[in-house]
């Protein structure tokens, strides 16, 4: 069966449903033909009859509203596996019939998002505030999305303008203070993280970037008691969870800033036991280990770095590292 002959097939399906009044089914099958064939003239025809008897129901039929609801349940379905193309496909189909459907708006941009197509994702949320300006989590999306394209600017305004509707707002207040910190206005996000702490004492995400923000000013100002500072912070985290390896390998960091050689290892030996593949964990124990004088030790885990990742960007850095550290045991074996 050829192209067209496929189309008219769907379409006369479709012409069926209508003809016994199911038009959300016949538009299903229109929908298809349309697909086959964008240019098939009955099919559009039928569509736009199928829609205008739809809208003078009101739209509040049960059937109408049990196909809209199949279709946005298949949308998310599609979205938690992983598949947002379809999942876009369900709600653009969705927003054919309805473009007022709020929460296909939102969802749409939600996959979008996940498809890195953040300037399409924006446009949905714009739609969507459209219909809703005060939509507290539609603004929360569209923040995310013009982060990821480093428009702070513009996304620090979607979070100022939900704390207004909802003054300790936790994610908006978090995603502030990340801003600031990307701008290495510190002492700003960490307002912002204490604001959070205030009322919530076991959010982990505000004690794990406040304590990179103690982190960052210990290492710039020299000054050991905001390490200090910062691996409390990192300890209250892991209190909440003790496994986060985010956390952990931050830890890591400041205790290797601090001198703190030992107990650095030994928390990037716990990242690396949740993940024998960090890369950076390995890399980064590796120039602790040889700092210290176990260049031994430091051989193996460079070796584990290039097995794992043999184009490493510091392969050339690594190989003469190993060749210095091979060199000096032939030395000292003779």
């Amino acid at each position: 069966m050829n192209i067209a002959a496929n189309s008219e097939k769907f379409s006369n399906i479709g012409l069926n449903f209508a003809a016994i009044q199911n038009y959300p089914e016949a538009i299903n099958y229109i929908e298809m033909a349309l697909k086959i064939k964008p240019e098939h003239n009955d099919a559009i025809q039928l569509r736009t009859l199928c829609l205008t008897k739809i809208n003078n129901l009101g739209c509040l039929s049960n059937n109408y509203e049990a196909y809209i609801d199949r279709i946005y349940i298949s949308g998310n379905t599609y979205a938690e596996i992983g598949n947002y193309t379809k999942a876009i496909e369900c709600y653009d189909y969705i927003l054919s019939m309805d473009p007022f459907f709020t929460n296909a708006i939102f969802s749409k941009g939600k996959s979008l998002i996940k498809l890195n197509k953040f300037g399409e994702a924006i446009q949905c949320y714009d739609s969507a505030l459209i219909i809703d300006p005060n939509d507290i989590e539609i603004l929360e999306h569209k923040g995310i999305a013009l982060i990821c394209q480093n428009k702070h600017e513009d996304a620090m305004k979607c979070y100022d303008a939900i704390l207004k509707l909802e003054p300790g707002n936790q994610q908006a207040l978090l995603k502030k203070g990340y801003i600031f910190q990307t701008y290495e206005n510190y002492p700003e996000a960490i307002n912002n993280y204490d604001k959070i702490l205030e009322k919530s004492k076991n959010n982990l995400m505000a004690w794990y970037f406040k304590g990179i923000c103690l982190g960052e000013i210990g290492s710039m100002s020299f000054v050991q008691y905001k390490f200090t500072e910062a691996l409390k912070c990192f300890d209250k985290a892991l209190e909440i969870d003790p496994n986060n390896v985010n956390v952990l390998h931050a830890k890591a960091k400041v205790l290797a800033k601090q001198g703190t050689l030992d107990l650095a290892i030994s928390c990037y030996e716990k990242v690396i036991m949740k993940n024998p593949k960090n890369i950076t964990a390995l890399y980064e124990t590796a120039g602790i280990l040889r700092s210290m004088g176990r260049q031994l030790e430091a051989y193996l885990y460079y070796e584990k770095v290039l097995s794992i990742c043999p184009n490493h960007f510091s392969k050339l850095e690594i190989e003469n590292i190993m060749k210095k550290i091979k060199l000096e045991q032939n030395k000292n074996n003779n």
